[in-house]
């Protein structure tokens, strides 16, 4: 009875674990049939305005990636043939050194929309999303590049006052008409012109991402299927919602969207005039008759500050610069201080980050609060943090994890040429080391680096 009881006990197990990788398998899938959905919804979408918002239609090669299978669903056949033809659609899996994320890439010889799974359940966050992502697939032949350069000087407390000041402007031109717009495009235009004379060297990365990210952004709203009469209060509301936390990324979702449709409102040829050095306030500024801008070259630019509750504002940002200067402390502790990995960048080196837990150390480089990154010596998914280190002209060399928590962690296994991969986790991060590489003892002491044998 005993040992019949062990064997069914075993089998009942095995069913089970059976049941759950099935469970599993199927939780880490794409349904074709909502995929089919989601690929005639952006035809639909993209045809809405019959191309004319971009002079080109934005529907095309597009694929849909699952993050913990990486499963592809395609709507177009890759040009080296590594996706299969299944019901209408194309599948496969994609290859583990590309970062999944949702962005336009190059992969299998095809330009793509990627988009990861499954997408926003509200079909409007969906449109806007799958318009969003298209857009950065064809904007390289539109004259815009794909930008990502850095912005460390939007975390300086003066620096985001005058941004949200901009912000609080673009909402009461966004919300108003006539005369009051036009004041109201005035201020904004003036607290960028000065953020802009004291962070210089910012203005020129600001303008980049408003271009890549806010033309994007724009392109979502105009073409999700939203009515063309809300389209300026949602960018209102999205000024509103993220004006306390304006990222040193982030903010450029909002602003350029804001601009963009600013400038619909006041000259209607204005997409025709782009090119990778345009500014779209600017543009807009270019537009307006100056002889609206009554307060202008009279009323204080803290005059004017002050119709916009400049005082909160003030208090807001030096009371969110405090707590600021001791996370930078905590950082600065454990990726610099402290005992970390260091893994070296190549050409081959792609990331995909989240948009919150960014930081910028000074001197040092920028902090992603969770990434996913990929080179030839492997893969590193972070959750807890991880330090991109980058050279004179703005291209990451390193990354670097923290060693603190990483106790746990059996190096053994890992300083010996790898015939297969083998990983390395902690509660922060987790790599997966290609064959090939092995991890060091670093030039510091604690320290540990990754390096290709020989």
């Amino acid at each position: 009875m005993r040992s019949r009881s062990g064997r069914w006990g075993v089998v009942l197990l095995a069913l089970t674990l059976l049941g759950a990788r099935t469970v599993l398998a199927q939780a880490a899938s794409i349904p074709l049939s909502d995929a089919r959905a989601a690929f005639a919804l952006a035809e639909r979408l993209a045809g809405l305005d019959a191309d004319q918002l971009w002079g080109r239609s934005l529907y095309g090669p597009t694929l849909f990636v699952h993050p913990e299978s990486r499963q592809v669903v395609a709507n177009a056949r890759d040009a080296e043939g590594r996706l299969r033809a299944q019901d209408g659609l194309f599948v496969g899996t994609l290859d583990s050194s590309v970062a999944i994320a949702n962005t336009s890439v190059h992969w299998a010889g095809t330009d793509w929309t990627m988009l990861t799974w499954p997408l926003p359940q509200d079909r409007y966050a969906r449109g806007r999303l799958l318009m969003h992502e298209s857009f950065h697939r064809v904007q390289p032949a539109l004259g815009i590049p794909l930008a990502s350069p850095v912005t460390p000087h939007l975390d300086s407390a003066e620096a985001r006052r005058l941004l949200r000041l901009e912000w609080r402007a673009l909402r009461e031109a966004l919300i108003h008409t006539g005369a009051a717009r036009a004041a109201a495009v005035a201020d904004a235009l003036r607290f960028r012109r000065e953020r802009h004379s004291r962070f210089p060297e910012g203005a020129r990365a600001e303008r980049a991402l408003e271009l890549n990210e806010g033309l994007a952004e724009y392109t979502g709203i105009r073409l999700s299927g939203w009515p063309a009469s809300i389209w300026a209060d949602r960018a209102a509301v999205r000024l509103e919602s993220e004006e306390r936390e304006p990222g040193v990324r982030t903010f450029a979702y909002a602003a350029g969207a804001a601009w963009a449709l600013l400038l619909d409102a006041y000259d209607l040829d204005w997409r025709t005039r782009l090119s990778a050095e345009a500014d779209l306030a600017a543009l807009l500024a270019a537009r307006l008759d100056p002889k609206r801008d009554g307060h202008a070259d009279v009323v204080s630019l803290d005059d004017r500050a002050s119709h916009y509750d400049d005082a909160l504002v003030r208090a807001d940002e030096a009371r969110r610069e405090s707590a600021r200067r001791e996370t930078l402390a905590r950082l600065r502790r454990r990726f610099v201080d402290g005992p970390v990995l260091r893994l070296p960048l190549s050409d081959a080196f792609s990331y995909a980050f989240g948009m919150r837990g960014n930081e910028t150390l000074a001197g040092e480089g920028s902090i992603l609060g969770s990434a996913s990154l990929h080179d030839s010596w492997g893969a590193l998914e972070v959750r807890g943090g991880v330090l991109l280190v980058r050279d004179a002209r703005g291209v990451p060399i390193e990354a670097r994890v923290s060693l603190v928590d990483a106790a746990a962690v059996d190096w053994r296994t890992l300083t010996a040429p790898l015939r297969t991969s083998a990983t390395a986790t902690t509660e922060a991060w987790a790599l997966t080391l290609a064959p090939g590489w092995v991890v060091q003892d670093g030039e510091r002491a604690g320290d540990r680096r990754l390096r290709r044998t020989p």
